[in-house]
This record gives structure tokens, C-alpha cells and sequence, in this order.
């Protein structure tokens, strides 16, 4: 693993670690000069493949030695060595080749998502609805202590507390600690039809099977198109009509 506490000492950037502190000028050594650039030039590069990732996108997509061209030209204020008509060209194709992997990834995803949702199924609690909703009631919280969010708010109907997570235990979203969440009808389908079933206080785990969680959309690296949400959910009060 590299290590680079160097940047840490520098502060580089106030974006990245915090509002910056005002410091009298470091006195570098050549090695600790090549340790910033080494640190920074490795913090950017992750930091962009992070979000490419998100969309899908892998390494072998890429000519890291383009990419290095590139990131240089820019940074030099130089004139680009590729023309801006090939640019579109390569960002069609690009997205092109993205879009037809994603598809065939949610065609692979939806069939092996049947055969979980079937094992499932089987399980003690659970039980399944006309819509292929599944879910299995857990137990009862007390939230007196939680917070409602914006208890106010137009279109909200229910507070809820929530965690969402994939068939493999990486949760991807969930409601800030000790408090609750006001949400309205505008809910991935599974979830919606979930709280019309549950009574305050209800803590429920259920399974959304990709037609009632997000189709064939990418939510970040964490759900792959087609791919069930499993979701945590605590029914905590429903606002009066």
C-alpha cells in the first residue's frame, strides 16, 4: 500500500481534508517534494476512477497512457494533440460499449435474481405478495428519541428509518442515525407497496426483486443492473391525510 503522510502535513487541498489552516511555509526537502507529488497525483487518479466506477466503467475501458497525455496537456495549459470531432467519436463509442455490457449484465443479473428470490422464499417469515414483494417482519423499535426530518414538508406521508443493501451485505444507502425520514408515494415500487402494509412501529426486512427496486439501472459499483435490494425498513409514523 503507498503510504503518503506528506500530503496530510501539506494540506494540499481543502476539498479533500477539511477546511484548510493557515501554517507558516514548510521547508521541503527534494524527497518530501517528490512524496507530495507522488501523494496528490495518486489521490486525484483514484479519486476519478472511484467515479468511474459508479457508471460502470472498468480498467480495461481505458489507455492509462492516454489518460496521462491528457491529464498533462491540461494541466501544461497546452492545446490538445486530439481533435475535438474525434473526442465525440470516442465518447460515443464509449458510452456505446457501456450501455450494451450494462444490458447484458441485467439480463445475467434478472435471471439469478429468480433463482435467489425462490431460495428465499423457503426461508422461515418470509412472505410473498401477488406483486413478487417479499418480506419478513423483524420486530418492534422504540423511536421516541429519533427526530422527524422536516415533519412539515409537502408530500410527505410516512417516517421511516431504512437501510439498503445487496444480496451480499454492502449497504449502498441509508437514513442518517436517530433519525427519521419523511418520504412521500414517489418510492421504488417494493417499497412503496411495503408501507401501505405495515403498522407504526413494524420492522420489517424486505426483498425487492429488480421490478420493484431499479430495473436494469446501475445504483454506484455497489448494485449492478438488475439486481435485488434488500431493504431495512422501520415504520415510525404515518401523517394524517
Amino acid at each position: 500500500m503507498k503510504t503518503i503522510p506528506i500530503i496530510l502535513a501539506l494540506g494540499l487541498s481543502t476539498s479533500l481534508f477539511g477546511e484548510e489552516k493557515k501554517s507558516e511555509p514548510l521547508d521541503l526537502t527534494p524527497n518530501m517534494r517528490d512524496q507530495a507529488s507522488s501523494g496528490i497525483a495518486y489521490l486525484k487518479g483514484k479519486q476519478l476512477a472511484l467515479e468511474l466506477l459508479k457508471e460502470g466503467y472498468k480498467i480495461d475501458d481505458f489507455s492509462i497512457s492516454a489518460m496521462k497525455e491528457g491529464f498533462a496537456e491540461a494541466l501544461s495549459l497546452k492545446d490538445s494533440t486530439v481533435k475535438h470531432a474525434d473526442f465525440q467519436v470516442a465518447v460515443n463509442l464509449a458510452k456505446a460499449k457501456l450501455q450494451e455490457r450494462e444490458l447484458n449484465l441485467a439480463k445475467v443479473n434478472t435471471e439469478a435474481s429468480k433463482v435467489w428470490l425462490v431460495d428465499n422464499a423457503k426461508k422461515e417469515g418470509v412472505k410473498e405478495t401477488a406483486s413478487g414483494l417479499q418480506y419478513k417482519a423483524v420486530k418492534k423499535l422504540d423511536l421516541k428519541d429519533a427526530a422527524k426530518s422536516d415533519p412539515e414538508a409537502k408530500d410527505v406521508r410516512y417516517f421511516i428509518t431504512y437501510q439498503s443493501a445487496n444480496t451480499n451485505g454492502v449497504v449502498f444507502e441509508q437514513s442518517p442515525p436517530k433519525k427519521l425520514v419523511g418520504v412521500g408515494d414517489n418510492l421504488l415500487p417494493g417499497l412503496a407497496e411495503a408501507l401501505t402494509l405495515m403498522e407504526v412501529g413494524d420492522h420489517w426486512q424486505i426483498y425487492l426483486k429488480p421490478e420493484l427496486a431499479y430495473g436494469g439501472r446501475r445504483v454506484g459499483k455497489a448494485l449492478e443492473p438488475g439486481s435485488i435490494v434488500i431493504m431495512d425498513v422501520v415504520l415510525a409514523a404515518v401523517k394524517p391525510k
